[in-house]
Protein backbone atom coordinates (compact mmCIF):
# COMPACT_ATOMS: atom_id res chain seq x y z
CA UNK A 1 0.00 0.00 0.00
CA UNK A 2 2.75 2.34 -0.15
CA UNK A 3 3.46 2.26 -3.79
CA UNK A 4 -0.23 3.85 -4.60
CA UNK A 5 0.77 4.11 -8.24
CA UNK A 6 1.61 0.59 -8.93
CA UNK A 7 -1.48 -0.70 -6.53
CA UNK A 8 -3.92 1.42 -8.68
CA UNK A 9 -2.22 0.33 -12.22
CA UNK A 10 -2.46 -3.56 -10.07
CA UNK A 11 -6.09 -2.91 -9.64
CA UNK A 12 -6.90 -1.35 -12.92
CA UNK A 13 -4.89 -4.55 -15.23
CA UNK A 14 -7.43 -6.53 -12.59
CA UNK A 15 -10.22 -4.84 -13.82
CA UNK A 16 -9.41 -5.42 -17.34
CA UNK A 17 -9.73 -9.19 -16.29
CA UNK A 18 -13.29 -8.98 -14.88
CA UNK A 19 -11.79 -8.93 -10.81
CA UNK A 20 -13.13 -6.18 -9.03
CA UNK A 21 -11.36 -4.71 -5.61
CA UNK A 22 -13.48 -4.81 -2.09
CA UNK A 23 -12.44 -2.20 0.62
CA UNK A 24 -13.39 -4.49 3.44
CA UNK A 25 -14.15 -3.38 7.20
CA UNK A 26 -14.37 0.24 6.12
CA UNK A 27 -14.06 2.68 8.80
CA UNK A 28 -11.54 0.50 11.16
CA UNK A 29 -8.02 -0.24 10.70
CA UNK A 30 -6.14 0.45 7.44
CA UNK A 31 -9.53 2.12 5.67
CA UNK A 32 -9.37 5.61 5.12
CA UNK A 33 -11.01 7.85 2.87
CA UNK A 34 -7.88 8.22 0.93
CA UNK A 35 -8.08 4.92 -0.25
CA UNK A 36 -11.61 5.83 -2.26
CA UNK A 37 -9.57 8.01 -4.03
CA UNK A 38 -6.46 5.94 -4.40
CA UNK A 39 -8.59 2.52 -5.02
CA UNK A 40 -10.52 1.90 -8.01
CA UNK A 41 -12.80 -0.64 -5.46
CA UNK A 42 -16.62 -2.00 -7.10
CA UNK A 43 -17.46 -2.59 -3.65
CA UNK A 44 -17.21 -0.97 0.02
CA UNK A 45 -17.65 -3.64 2.85
CA UNK A 46 -18.89 -1.93 6.09
CA UNK A 47 -16.95 -3.18 9.21
CA UNK A 48 -19.32 -5.44 11.57
CA UNK A 49 -18.67 -2.96 14.80
CA UNK A 50 -20.73 -0.03 13.46
CA UNK A 51 -23.59 -2.53 11.93
CA UNK A 52 -24.11 -4.03 14.92
CA UNK A 53 -26.92 -2.89 16.80
CA UNK A 54 -27.69 -0.34 14.12
CA UNK A 55 -31.14 -0.90 14.52
CA UNK A 56 -31.08 0.84 17.69
CA UNK A 57 -28.24 2.84 17.91
CA UNK A 58 -28.61 6.38 16.42
CA UNK A 59 -24.58 7.12 15.88
CA UNK A 60 -24.40 3.30 14.50
CA UNK A 61 -27.10 4.10 11.69
CA UNK A 62 -26.02 7.42 11.24
CA UNK A 63 -22.09 5.78 10.51
CA UNK A 64 -23.92 3.30 8.51
CA UNK A 65 -26.22 5.46 6.47
CA UNK A 66 -23.26 7.75 5.37
CA UNK A 67 -20.90 4.30 4.22
CA UNK A 68 -23.46 2.88 2.29
CA UNK A 69 -24.14 6.71 0.68
CA UNK A 70 -20.57 7.09 0.24
CA UNK A 71 -20.37 3.78 -1.66
CA UNK A 72 -23.12 4.52 -3.75
CA UNK A 73 -21.39 7.75 -4.52
CA UNK A 74 -18.40 6.06 -5.78
CA UNK A 75 -21.13 3.44 -7.99
CA UNK A 76 -20.16 1.00 -5.96
CA UNK A 77 -21.95 -2.15 -4.32
CA UNK A 78 -22.36 -1.50 -0.06
CA UNK A 79 -21.78 -4.48 2.27
CA UNK A 80 -22.72 -4.52 5.37
CA UNK A 81 -20.74 -6.83 8.07
CA UNK A 82 -22.09 -8.94 10.87
CA UNK A 83 -25.77 -8.28 10.34
CA UNK A 84 -26.76 -10.78 13.48
CA UNK A 85 -30.25 -10.13 13.77
CA UNK A 86 -33.75 -9.45 11.60
CA UNK A 87 -34.05 -5.53 13.03
CA UNK A 88 -30.23 -4.89 12.15
CA UNK A 89 -31.24 -6.12 8.99
CA UNK A 90 -34.27 -4.56 8.70
CA UNK A 91 -32.24 -0.89 9.26
CA UNK A 92 -29.71 -2.01 7.37
CA UNK A 93 -32.43 -2.51 4.73
CA UNK A 94 -34.37 0.16 4.63
CA UNK A 95 -30.95 2.58 4.85
CA UNK A 96 -30.73 1.31 1.27
CA UNK A 97 -27.39 -1.18 1.63
CA UNK A 98 -27.14 -3.45 -1.02
CA UNK A 99 -26.06 -6.48 0.31
CA UNK A 100 -25.88 -7.96 3.93
CA UNK A 101 -23.46 -10.87 5.24
CA UNK A 102 -23.55 -12.53 9.20
CA UNK A 103 -24.64 -14.88 11.29
CA UNK A 104 -28.18 -14.01 10.71
CA UNK A 105 -28.33 -15.21 7.13
CA UNK A 106 -25.51 -18.51 7.84
CA UNK A 107 -22.76 -19.77 10.42
CA UNK A 108 -19.58 -20.50 8.93
CA UNK A 109 -19.45 -23.98 7.38
CA UNK A 110 -17.93 -26.94 5.83
CA UNK A 111 -18.23 -27.32 1.77
CA UNK A 112 -20.35 -30.26 1.76
CA UNK A 113 -22.56 -28.26 4.39
CA UNK A 114 -22.86 -24.91 2.28
CA UNK A 115 -23.51 -26.67 -1.56
CA UNK A 116 -26.58 -29.34 0.25
CA UNK A 117 -27.75 -25.88 2.14
CA UNK A 118 -27.81 -24.04 -1.58
CA UNK A 119 -29.17 -27.01 -3.67
CA UNK A 120 -32.08 -27.34 -0.78
CA UNK A 121 -32.52 -23.48 -1.68
CA UNK A 122 -32.42 -23.54 -5.06
CA UNK A 123 -35.18 -26.65 -4.76
CA UNK A 124 -37.69 -24.77 -2.58
CA UNK A 125 -37.18 -21.96 -4.57
CA UNK A 126 -38.19 -24.39 -7.68
CA UNK A 127 -41.12 -25.32 -6.16
CA UNK A 128 -42.52 -22.18 -5.42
Amino acid sequence: MKDVPLMHEIATQLRIYGITLSIDDFGEGYSSFARLREIPFAELKLDMSFVKNCANDKKHAAICQAVIQLAHNFDAVAVAEGIDNASDLQAIHRMGCDIGQGFFFARPMPRAEFVSMLRQRVSKKMAS
